[in-house]
């Protein structure tokens, strides 16, 4: 950590100004001038940011005699140029980006600097794209082409994995390599030096106090709720968010402790203080709630780390079995060879079958270990179920509720883990859950009063200072994070934020108490990776952590220590940078690098306890390195033997050199992205196959399956694929079927057409639709076909041995409830129910009834008007009203009977 306003206190009447210092833009920095002329001083630091220095240097100086002559220094002031700034012990390098001449009141030049880092702003890099980088790795790569330095970096960033793309200059990247890992980036211009802190560990508290009248001149406090929510959702790469992993089920994180606040119970649970916001009752709930969530936190965390177990081991046994389908085909390649040579094939036909049993065993091994899974997914579902907002408020709770749900989203692709979403989403939402509180303070320049000497070294970007104004209610101590320093003015501008309001002892057991509210619907299982492999805690890494508290205990109580060598222990400083310093007491030493706010480096009198421990070891078989996890197993070890390595992944960042591997070895090797001869396997696509005209090309990957492309219209087009997702087929071109064979016959003829010899049996699930000019001949059918199913229109139908030969139908009986058409012919119709004619019936001859020697008679009837009867003994006519005979006269055997006149008058005639 710098110090960037750090200074030596002078004890006697001298006081601090800055002092600027021309230097050529070479590696030494070889000063040029001083500029001792320079006026209109302004200084602006900013934390992790690139720092800017501004100022003016006069046209002409006064010479000797009090005569006025041309500033020769203006000639070597040139963009690009380095500048040195010095105040007391701090040193600072700048470079001049803008030089603006005026001619006004002054006639002057004015400068403006951007510390040193800014050159990088002039280093480009494009298309850097990297998967599952620490920050030191991607750094490495950013500064690669400057001659930048690496310097401190937080161990924990080198435990974290992320995604990171860039294009642009170096500077961006820097600036957003901080952003994507979450720390505060600290410039070293005097080494060329970039440094990566976590920020909760950066800053001190020295003590710092202004109010009204003590050193300050004006404040402003502004509470900002642009950037205030409680309720954060979490989103990575590709959709991704934390649902798996959040015993809620829902993608985001939610805190109301802001709204419930200051509402409080005593012991016996009755309530002694109200929210301003939100209902008793409500209070009450949430507060219930979250001991239900915390209540099943543990077991929702116990299932995560079971099922995420059996998903590993799942993905063993598949590869386990694919190992061994892979020389199943082998076997069964030898096995076509030896039949196809005439060799023996007995032995690989036990082969054959003791690989197929191996398969069957390891399938049925994947499949109860994927039943498992299902089982612990559905009582994770079952435990989410439980603890839904939905179950557990009811309809009017959550309508109240809905009223303090302020909703922000936390997004980036570099997540592609829902734990890593889900660690730095609660990092981000501890920012976002209580308004920000901004506060702009303008001090007397107190570098430039004697008496302020005991607060020179207080005033620093990242330490925290108390603002008090007693008029106005303001009580705050706050982080700085910006000054603004104008030594003509003699005036300081300090901006501090993520500031919180002083409390009372028991308002800050308060929000303590309620911060905890919902939080843990954000499951705490912080979880990190080395070399990709998730790491769990073990018998070392519990001795660091217990080392660091017991070291951390013995120092801080020596706090108070008024000299530097007592009987209570050797504190030695850096003279440049103070918050680097080594205690040495109770016979252990110990380092810290952020002024004692962490301890991570110490020295015990039978270990030693670090982060990193670097340097050259001289050892003889006596050395060994013991890596064992919670359950024994030793998953690193290196003694006398040699070197284990158990279930992890050897990564050599930057590869070796092939002149350090083994020639047999290096030349066996595939490349990945490499072609070779037109095969090339990566990652993305996996194995692709590529003619030399870069025209046609062969795709297989376990994601698509195989596909075969061309090249067309500037794209690539699959012309023959296999379809995952639906299981298909698919060809877009024609199948050329030339000598195409179907159960050993021919499916083609000599002019293309389909055999039907080679077709046993064509079955059709729709319509066989034909053209206009095609037939069926049925002559070559021997068995004619049976119509099971018919047109609506003749529905029930049912034809025998019969065929369709348009425009007739020729069958030797039909059988059908209803025959409709326009004519009906045929020798004969024969039926033995009624015949109903609707219309007209036309007879061309004779009505003939049944055998005439029938005794039963038969009659003709006219139904409402009369009837005429055939008998055995004569016919007899019948009518409903009147016999009306319309004729001249009637006979009986060629002999009149009856007269028409007696006929007409007596209305009725009987003939026997």
């Amino acid at each position: 950590m710098i110090d960037l306003m750090n200074t030596e206190l002078i004890m006697d009447t001298e006081l601090i100004k800055p002092k600027l210092f021309l230097c050529k833009p070479d590696l030494r920095r070889s000063t040029y001038h001083k500029l001792a002329e320079a006026f209109h001083i302004k200084q602006t630091v900013s934390l992790g940011n690139i720092n800017e220095l501004s100022f003016e240097l006069p046209l002409y100086i006064t010479g000797l005699g009090g005569i006025l002559k041309k500033n020769t220094h203006l000639d070597s002031v040139r963009p690009r140029f380095l500048l040195r700034f010095e105040k007391g012990s701090y040193k600072e390098y700048y470079i001049i980006d803008k030089i603006e001449k005026s001619s006004n009141d002054r006639d002057s030049v004015f400068v403006q600097c951007f510390s040193l880092g800014y050159e990088l702003n002039s280093k480009l890099i494009k298309d850097y794209s990297v998967e599952s980088y620490n920050l030191t790795a991607i750094l490495r790569d950013l500064l690669k082409q400057s001659i930048w330095n690496i310097g401190y970096i937080d161990v924990q960033f080198d435990l974290k994995y992320r995604s990171f793309e860039h294009s642009g200059s170096v500077l961006e990247g820097v600036q957003k390599l901080a952003t994507t890992f979450h720390s505060l980036i600290v410039w070293d211009t005097n080494n060329r030096q970039i440094s990566f802190y976590d920020p909760e560990h950066f800053g001190q508290n020295k003590g710092f106090r202004t109010s009204f009248g003590r050193l300050m001149k004006d404040v402003t406090q502004e509470s900002n709720f642009d950037e205030f929510c409680t309720r954060l959702k979490l989103f990575g790469k590709d959709g991704l968010s934390i649902q798996s992993v959040n015993p809620l089920g829902t993608n985001f994180i939610q805190n109301f402790s802001y709204f419930m606040y200051p509402f409080q119970q005593d012991s016996q649970g009755h309530i002694i203080s109200h929210s301003d916001y939100i209902s008793d009752n409500l209070c009450l709930k949430l507060l219930q709630y979250d001991a239900l969530v915390n209540s099943k936190s543990g077991s929702f965390q116990a299932l995560l780390t079971q099922r995420n177990n059996m998903e590993v081991e799942l993905s063993v046994k598949e590869n386990e079995y694919a190992v061994l389908y892979t020389q199943l085909l082998v076997i069964e390649d030898n096995l076509d060879t030896a039949n196809g040579t005439g060799q023996s094939t007995s032995d690989l036909i036990q082969q054959k079958n003791n690989k197929s049993a191996e398969l069957t065993q390891k399938q049925a091994q994947i499949d109860s270990l994927s039943q498992e899974i299902s089982v612990t997914e559905q009582s994770i579902q079952v435990l989410k179920e439980q603890l839904n907002m939905e179950n557990n408020f009811t309809a009017d709770e959550l309508k109240e509720l809905n009223a303090f749900i302020i909703e922000k989203e936390f997004s980036s692709d570099i997540y592609d883990d829902p734990m890593d979403l889900l660690e730095d989403g609660k990092r981000e939402f501890e920012k976002l859950r209580e308004p920000k509180l901004v506060a702009k303070v303008s001090l007397v320049n107190f570098f430039e009063i004697l008496t302020e000497q005991h607060q020179w070294n207080k005033l620093v970007v990242g330490d925290m200072i108390t603002v008090e104004h007693e008029k106005l209610g303001i009580s705050m101590r706050a982080n700085v994070t910006e000054v603004e320093f104008d030594y003509e003015e003699s005036s300081i501008d300090v901006t501090v934020s993520n500031a919180k309001e002083l409390l009372t002892d028991e308002d800050r057991f308060l929000q303590n108490l309620y911060k905890s509210v919902h939080s843990s619907n954000v499951v705490d299982m912080s979880r990190t990776k080395w070399d990709d492999a998730t790491t769990t805690a073990n018998e070392v890494a519990s001795v660091i952590d217990n080392t660091w508290n017991a070291v951390e205990r013995d120092i801080v109580a020596g706090v108070n220590e008024s000299v530097e060598i007592s009987r209570k222990g050797i504190l030695i400083k850096d003279p440049d940078d103070p918050d680097k310093y080594i205690v040495m007491q109770h016979g252990q030493i110990a380092l810290t690098q952020d002024g004692g706010n962490s301890w991570k480096t110490a020295i015990l009198p039978d270990r030693i306890v670090a982060e990193r421990v670097m340097g050259k070891l001289l050892a003889g078989v006596n050395l060994q390195i013991d890596a064992t996890d919670a359950a024994g197993n030793k998953t690193f070890s290196v003694n006398q033997t040699g070197v284990k390595i158990m279930g992890l992944a050897l990564t050599i960042e930057g590869g070796l050199p092939a002149n350090q591997l083994d020639p047999q070895f290096k030349d066996g090797l595939v490349q990945m992205g490499r072609a070779y001869n037109g095969v090339v396997i990566d990652t993305a696509n996996g194995l692709v196959i590529t003619t030399n005209n870069n025209l046609v090309r062969t795709k297989l990957n376990a994601t698509e399956g195989f596909s075969f492309e061309k090249y067309t219209s500037g794209q690539w087009v699959k012309e023959l694929f296999y379809d995952v997702s639906k299981g298909n087929l698919v060809i877009r071109g024609e199948i050329d079927a030339q000598g195409l064979r179907v159960k050993g016959k021919d499916v083609l003829t000599f002019d293309d057409k389909i055999k039907v010899s080679a077709i046993e049996d064509l079955v059709v699930g729709g319509n066989v639709r034909m053209g206009p000019n095609a037939t069926i001949s049925w002559g070559q059918v021997s068995n004619q076909p049976y119509i099971p199913v018919l047109p609506s229109y003749i529905q029930q139908t049912k034809i025998g041995s019969t065929y369709i030969e348009s425009p007739t139908i020729s069958a030797g009986t039909m059988s059908a409830t209803k025959i409709n058409g326009a004519e009906i012919r045929g020798g004969s119709i024969t039926s033995n129910t009624t015949i109903d004619v609707t219309t007209d019936l036309k007879i061309g001859n004779n009505i003939i009834f049944m055998d005439g020697q029938s005794s039963t008679p038969q009659t003709i009837v006219f139904p409402g008007r009369g009837s005429i009867t055939f008998k055995t003994d004569g016919v007899e006519v019948g009518s409903y009203n009147s016999l009306n005979l319309q004729c001249t006269y009637t006979t009986v055997n060629n002999e009149e009977v009856a007269t028409k006149p007696w006929v007409i008058t007596n209305a009725y005639a009987k003939f026997k």
